[in-house]
């Protein structure tokens, strides 16, 4: 009997697929839920995810196989479902078994969820090495035909799983310290971790990432001239040749398995990287050997006169990811992978200046060689991803090198930025996954939750594993007292013109080659038309020094040490150039100037109404800067009257859609009500991190003749779309 695992997120599609089998027969043969089709099904799971809504691989999936030429009846698959979930510990875990007819071998599958009627999460460490022990066991219990598996191969050492095609077998010791642990050997993981990620086409930089992402360490051997010759591994602090892991590791056959290089296009980057991993191993050695200052670093010229950083790359979060996007296949074990995959992020070590000891090579110094034979440093798995939620529920799994790394640069960049609380903003950069605002709906009554800079250093794991799915992660300082003007897309020329002419920027970063970010940090009012003042700062300090296009202040931008998943970007890191953490008083000084001019420009020909209650909930901002403008800030003053009168509940994103609907009505443009409303309603950019979406799905919205009912003297609420 064979059996496969797989970790997944939604129940639906996976009954959909076991309840279907292509029109060849299944059938529910046991299990302990109430459901009879995929829809009552999924309900019933769906009342399990609730109790941890934060999960968001809830659904574990058991593929059992019996031998070739056996087959067995329902009682007994049942029978043997129910042993086999008992020894996984998940007997008491909602779970239906469905049985396949029609196919080459006789098989069921076991949906399972892993969040108990208590709301425990089932963890399953080492859960494919535990179904094959469990399968072993069942065989002997009922009488089913034996088959190779932990203990009985000829060609392997006691008690060892036979080596797939290609890959060397552990040795009898390897297997005896893993009985006596109770973890599998660390060159049968890597066997396994390496060999999910040739399970699929995919470059060499996306190859490492994945790897990387399951706790190893990987260093490509790589000459100085971008010949590649191949790789090694570090598990667990123990180093392996791609030859000590068998034929099917070594370079000619991960080429011959998809995994893509073109030195002329691929060889500078993968000798800087290749570089950087050496040196952090190194750095985190000598760290640790000799008590070195993590923060310490040789001083330079420029930009990176305060205590630049060298980065590399190490271990990721290691949970499971990908699998359950496989289509399935009539063979119920085709197209799954063993249950690794990739999720974390990038990282940045500040350098040490420390010599690299003898066995360290540096590219190049060992061409047509597979080794690295001193690559050393304690290199910890990485700790499961923290769920967000779970951060203030218990203690946060103690950090890897890699995190810990992070967690240095967001203590750089929190400490220079000095603000209270930040929003956290996860923007895709893959069509099929979702960007969204990390705390969006998760405070008191459902308002936004933001962040401590305490609280954001605990979310680092959970946020490694977004950014290495495909999300940059951004951060918008939270600061009644502060503005923070960003200076986007500058260049480090830009920037040092911007210091002669007397602009101090509280932090500078990269982001990607050449692409600089500047922060400038300046005390902020609570006055009527202060946003907009600041607004015309940013925007023309981003005329004369950065983008073009930037539009506000209240901007977010990205947080140090996250590799930058844009197109085109190449993984870089964003790494802190100076964290000066001053206030910039030249800005200061411009942001009294631009004040003044408003204030001045504010004066009416005629007095207008004295504003009622509700009009001083906001921030109605007056000058403005066309028709379009003016009429968006009176339909605007009309509807919070109107809520005022109603003893409605101030919504602002619902007076918006109103507006927009009213302006349509009366034949603005979509362009002019857009520029309008993104000029005129009151802190839009802090109501919406992506303030572009937001405006254009109210305008749809609003654009919908039956989307957009008349207010009567009947309704009860001021709500619209948001």
């Amino acid at each position: 009997m064979k059996t496969k695992v797989v970790r997944g997120a939604g129940f639906r599609g996976w009954s959909d697929y076991a309840l279907d089998n292509k029109g060849k027969g299944a059938e529910i043969i046991g299990g302990n839920m109430d459901g009879t089709d995929s829809r009552s099904l999924s309900a019933e799971f769906g009342l399990f995810r609730e109790l941890r809504p934060s999960c968001e691989r809830p659904l574990v999936h058991f593929s059992l196989s019996a031998a070739p030429g056996e087959t067995l009846s329902n009682d007994q698959w049942e029978a043997v479902a129910a042993d086999f979930m008992k020894h996984m510990d998940l007997s008491e875990n909602a779970h239906v078994v469905i049985r396949h007819f029609g196919t080459n071998n006789d098989h069921i599958h076991i949906g399972g969820c892993r969040i108990g009627s208590d709301g425990e999460l089932w963890h399953g460490q080492w859960e494919a090495r535990k179904a094959i022990a469990a399968t072993q066991r069942i065989e002997r219990d009922h009488g089913l035909i034996l088959t190779p598996g932990l203990e009985d191969d000829e060609d392997t050492a006691p008690g060892q799983e036979a080596p797939a095609p290609g890959s060397r077998s552990v040795t009898k010791s390897e297997i005896e310290q893993a009985d006596r642990t109770g973890n599998a050997p660390a060159r049968m993981r890597l066997q396994e971790i390496v060999g999910a990620a040739l399970d699929q086409p995919q470059t060499i930089f996306a190859f490492i990432d994945q790897i990387e992402a399951a706790g190893v360490t990987v260093i490509p051997n790589v000459a100085t001239t971008g010949r590649m010759n191949g790789f090694s591994f570090e598990i667990d602090g123990i180093p392996f040749k791609g030859s000590q892991l068998g034929k099917a590791f070594g370079w000619k056959a991960i080429q011959e398995r998809g995994v893509e290089y073109e030195q002329d296009r691929d060889g500078e980057s993968l000798v800087t990287r290749a570089d950087e991993i050496k040196r952090g191993i190194v750095a985190e050695r000598a760290g640790e050997s000799a008590g070195v200052d993590p923060e310490a670093g040789p001083t330079g010229a420029g930009l990176e006169h305060d205590q630049p950083e060298v980065r590399r790359e190490l271990g990721r979060d290691g949970t499971n990811a990908g699998d359950s996007d496989r289509e399935p296949t009539e063979d119920p074990f085709a197209g799954y992978g063993d249950d690794h995959g990739g999720i974390g992020g990038g990282v940045q070590v500040p350098a040490t200046g420390a010599e690299i000891p003898a066995g360290i090579t540096r590219p190049g110094d060992a061409a047509g060689s597979d080794d690295i034979d001193g690559a050393v440093g304690r290199i910890s798995d990485l700790a499961a991803a923290v769920d967000p939620d779970d951060v203030a529920d218990g203690p946060v799994p103690a950090l890897t090198p890699a995190q810990k790394a992070k967690a240095l640069s967001w203590d750089r960049q929190s400490t220079a930025l000095g603000a209270p609380e930040y929003r956290l903003t996860l923007k895709s950069r893959k069509d099929d996954l979702a960007s969204f605002s990390l705390g969006k709906g998760k405070g008191p009554e459902g308002v936004e939750r933001f962040y401590t800079p305490e609280s954001v250093a605990d979310l680092i794991p959970y946020l490694s594993r977004q950014n290495l799915l495909g999300r940059d992660i951004y951060i918008t300082p939270i600061d009644k007292a502060h503005h923070y003007l960003v200076i986007d897309d500058a260049t480090p020329e830009g920037i040092a013109e911007m210091r002669v002419e007397g602009f101090s920027p509280a932090l500078v970063q990269e982001s990607s080659a050449g692409n600089v970010q500047a922060i400038l940090k300046i005390p902020r009012r609570d006055d009527p038309g202060e946003q907009k003042a600041a607004n015309q700062l940013v925007v023309a300090l981003n005329k004369k020094w950065g983008d073009d296009a930037f539009s506000g202040v209240i901007h977010p931008f990205r947080m140090a040490g996250f590799a930058n998943k844009k197109p085109g970007r190449d993984n870089a890191f964003t790494r802190i150039l100076e964290a000066a953490g001053t206030i910039c008083d030249h800005a200061t000084t411009w942001l009294a100037g631009i004040r003044d001019r408003i204030r001045a420009a504010q004066a009416p020909s005629k007095p207008l109404p004295a504003p009622t209650g509700a009009e001083r909930a906001v921030e109605v901002v007056d000058a403005p800067e066309g028709p379009p403008d003016a009429r968006f800030d009176a339909l605007w003053r009309q509807h919070v009257r109107l809520a005022g009168s109603k003893g409605w509940e101030l919504n602002l994103s619902a007076i918006d859609y109103r507006v927009a609907g009213a302006m349509i009505d009366e034949s603005y443009t979509l362009s002019e009500i857009s520029g309008a409303m993104r000029r005129r309603s009151p802190d839009i950019e802090t109501r919406h991190p992506d303030v572009s979406a937001y405006i254009e799905r109210t305008l749809g919205n609003a654009g919908r003749p039956k989307g957009r009912p008349e207010v009567t003297r009947d309704e009860g609420d001021f709500d619209g779309p948001t």
